[in-house]
Parts: C-alpha cells; structure tokens; sequence
C-alpha cells in the first residue's frame, strides 16, 4: 500500500480566522492542568459551508520521534484515518501554531459510543486479535515510543446525583494489550465538549506562537 501523495500524508495550511470545531473541542481538553489535543471529537465541512459534526470513538494511536509512518503503513494491514510527522502544524488551519513534537498515525478501532465502554472493549479485543502480527512488529522498532489504545468516555459525575465514576478494563484485554506492547488510556469528557467548543467560536482568536507539544 503506497500512502504518499495521500491527503492525510502532508496537510495544507488553509487561510481561516476562527478555530474548526475540532480544534476548539482540542482547546478545551486537558489533563490537570496541561492540555492537549483531542483525538475523538471532529468536524467536516459539508457542501454548503456549514460544518456537521461526527465523532471517532476508540483509536490505536503510534507515535515516536523519529518513527517513519508512511514506510511502516506502506506494508502494513492497519488504515490510518490520520498519520502526522513531527514538525508539521497540528491544525491545518493554524500553520503558526502548536506543531507536532513526534511522528505516527491513528487508526478507528470502535464506532461504539463513550456511554458504550464494554462495546469499545469488545471491538478493542477484536482488533488486537486481528492485528497481533502487526503490532508485535511495532513493538520491535526501536524508533516507536508510544503505543496506546485510546478509550473515550462521557463524565458521569454531576455533583447532584453521581458522586464518583468507575470504569472497568477485563484481563482480556489487559493481556492482549500487554503482549504487543499496547498501552490504555481513558479519555473522559464532559457531556457538552461540543457545545462549549461552538461557544468558543464566538470568541475573538488570539495569535499565538508556535511552540511543540509533549502530546504522544
């Protein structure tokens, strides 16, 4: 499979005044007190100009500082739905803004919701069985720093009626995870992420520096 040339390979920065609604959702997203980006929500633009927003769900996410995607995919059974390379922007539309600090790809794994962790897991457990060759040979390459399986769910706590929130991940999937190398991660949202993002868009956009994340 030959990615190059392909539009995910090398994004164009495109002339845009205000943040897409992927970009405000990955504005808002932290952990603690450090942000960074989000790999669940996204909008696209349809025909008429307005945007329509879907949703990835959870995703196998490579990355290392000097890991090649495009010759590791070119004979690879996984297909990204993103590969980034390290120094590029992270948003098209902000080619002076946060760039990659690492290079890798993202691939769907579920389509399940993030009310739906057990369906995410189910699919996770497939795809980890499917692709086990693969990501054992991942594991081997000495230029990949990170493999992680990225579970998305919404914020259960409202501080009215759900005090505390547990989620649960089998030995299953544990152990598969563990055998290729394969980190969890649970991304947790809050229940309006979009609404808040579309608020944002109302307010004026401030320039910023570039500057490199420690996002892997």
């Amino acid at each position: 499979m030959d990615f190059r040339g392909t539009q995910w390979h090398r994004p164009r920065a495109r002339e845009s005044n205000r943040c897409s609604l992927r970009e405000q959702a990955s504005c808002l997203t932290s952990v603690g007190s450090r942000r960074r980006p989000c790999d669940h929500p996204t909008a696209a633009e349809t025909q008429d100009g307005r945007q329509r927003i879907t949703e990835r769900m959870c995703v196998l996410r490579v990355s290392g500082e000097h890991f090649d995607p495009v010759k590791f995919l070119g004979s690879s059974t996984l297909e990204p739905y993103s590969v980034f390379h390290a120094g590029e922007p992270r948003f098209a539309s902000q080619s002076s803004g946060e760039i990659h600090a690492v290079s890798g790809f993202k691939v769907h794994v579920s389509r399940q919701s993030r009310d739906a962790l057990p369906g995410q897991v189910a699919d996770a457990i497939a795809f980890l069985v499917k692709h086990e060759r693969t990501l054992l040979k991942l594991r081997e390459l000495e230029e990949v720093e990170d493999i992680r399986l990225d579970f998305p769910v919404n914020l259960q706590i409202d501080r009215q009626n759900v005090f505390t929130q547990y989620e649960y991940f089998p030995p299953k999937l544990i152990a598969l995870a563990g055998a290729v190398g394969c980190g969890l991660e649970i991304s947790i949202y809050p229940r309006d992420l979009l609404q808040l993002a579309k608020s944002r868009q109302k307010l004026p956009r401030h320039r910023s520096g570039s500057r490199r994340t420690g996002r892997r």
